[in-house]
């Protein structure tokens, strides 16, 4: 007795697989110029960001080896950071993607976000949406 092979057409088990993730995704995509587009987790919550606490030490950590005082501008790791980045403007409150920050003045994709993580990067965005205060 020989058993018959069940012919299964691909379409039909694959497309309402496919149809079933592309639903059930949670996530929202961020723009990156030096890195394309760019997941960014939707259930990470950015309530109130605070310069001194929260971008300062992403600075720090990320930034100041190139952009200290003296060195590449803007100057990040001084206690004027924060002047420097308005005075500079590298802050661009009505379209933060488009800040200086990230995209230099020619229009050409900057460096931040080969430094950055996602999240990093979204707590900036988040900073500069709250007005970029000095807080």
């Amino acid at each position: 007795m020989s058993v018959k092979p069940v012919k299964i057409n691909l379409s039909v088990v694959l497309l309402p697989a496919i149809i079933l993730m592309m639903s059930a995704c949670t996530k929202s995509y961020i723009r990156m110029p030096d890195e394309g587009v760019v997941i960014k987790d939707s259930t990470l919550t950015i309530d109130s960001v605070h310069f001194s606490a929260d971008i300062k030490p992403i600075f720090s950590a990320n930034c100041t080896s190139c952009h200290f005082a003296g060195g590449d501008n803007p100057g990040l790791e001084s206690e004027n950071v924060y002047s420097n980045l308005i005075t500079g403007n590298y802050i661009n409150i009505s379209d933060p993607e488009n800040s200086d920050l990230f995209i230099k003045g020619d229009g050409t994709p900057g460096h931040a976000d080969s430094y950055l993580t996602s999240y990093e990067h979204a707590k900036i965005i988040t900073w500069i949406q709250q007005g970029a205060l000095d807080n």
